[in-house]
């Protein structure tokens, strides 16, 4: 039952549908079928985020599902638990739109819901610089142990196992339909980063797909808006997207002037920056996405978010076009 000020037809009414589209006509038969593959595996991003959301989403997505079925008002509940990801207004400060449930956890389902964050800091003290890595780090959550009642980290890989192996499967079921090797490699090594907990190298295969791959996708833990009590844990997300090549060569071509148009600023040589780089940017239209992704419906995204690797391996940036293009139909 709704919960709030408004009803679930006004919380609905304040979204408009707009058809976003891409031209597949430069896709082989084998990639079609691979695209099938990583739309499949972002509908379990969609499962993976809403676990991670807080502890009791998943079951109160499978009662709106059973609900649903038998019922025109929980069909439209659990249309807007759907585009919310949870059951939470996020026009509004995240107020529940569902009776019943209370604010928003700060926790979400990183961590115990009796958990402070006094005893975190207590905790974390106490532990040694690696295992305080993984405490504070993207991949780990965090969990009470049964018999100690201890904070302790369990990997996303063993958390999520259930999903994660489902995924990685996708994974390489539409590596193995792909040709080019750049994308290929990131598929089979990202499948492979879900199993082992470890990112760094996916990562630096995701940075360096060859700019003529006509295919883009981009999955993982990324973004750490949901952890809102230390923003330490990253979400599961997953974008795939049909570049646009006439569009990239576009703009890398004013990128790639960036160092000339400062050579030519109205400025004293000592205001100069010296060692400007630009960041690789591709234009892409998305096609499907999952999990963390559509909340909000962001038009780009910078990644990745872990400072060694950009230290190390730079980013990349990613523009939808025809997710910008559709936040000016309405």
């Amino acid at each position: 039952t709704m919960s709030g000020k408004l009803t679930v037809e006004q919380h609905l009414a304040r979204f408009i549908p707009v058809e976003i589209s891409a031209d597949l006509s430069q896709l082989n038969s084998n990639q079609l079928k691979a695209i099938i593959k990583l739309i499949e595996a972002c509908k379990l991003f969609d499962q993976l985020y809403i676990r991670q959301v807080w502890s009791g989403n998943e079951e109160m997505y499978r009662n709106l599902l059973e609900k649903s079925k038998n019922n025109e008002e929980d069909g439209l509940l659990l249309q807007l638990f759907y585009i919310s990801r949870g059951p939470w207004d996020r026009f509004t400060a995240s107020e529940p739109f569902v009776s019943g449930v209370e604010e928003r956890p700060k926790n979400a389902n990183f961590y115990p819901k009796d958990m402070t964050k006094i005893e975190f800091e207590q905790w974390i003290e106490t532990l040694s610089k690696d295992d305080r890595y993984q405490a504070t780090g993207f991949y780990h959550i965090i969990q009470r142990n049964a018999k100690t009642n201890k904070l302790e980290c369990i990997p996303y890989s063993e958390a999520y196992q259930d999903l994660l192996t489902p995924i990685s499967r996708l994974l390489e079921e539409a590596a193995d339909l792909i040709d080019e090797k750049s994308l290929k490699k990131f598929l089979k090594l990202r499948a492979r980063s879900f199993q082992t907990n470890d990112y760094i190298e996916s990562e630096v295969a995701w940075l360096n797909i060859e700019p003529n791959c006509p295919i883009e996708v981009t999955c993982g833990p990324y973004e750490t808006y949901t952890d809102e009590l230390f923003s330490y844990k990253a979400a599961f997300g997953m974008h795939v997207h049909i570049r646009d090549q006439p569009y990239t060569e576009k703009l890398n071509f004013f990128t790639e002037s960036l160092s000339i148009i400062e050579s030519h600023l109205p400025v004293p040589d000592e205001y100069r920056n010296k060692e400007l780089k630009s960041v690789p940017i591709v234009v892409v239209n998305e096609i499907f996405n999952g999990g963390d992704a559509p909340l909000p419906m962001t038009v780009a995204y910078n990644l990745p978010n872990d400072e060694q690797i950009i230290k190390q391996f730079g980013s990349k940036l990613t523009i939808m076009k025809n997710i910008q293009e559709g936040k000016y139909v309405t």
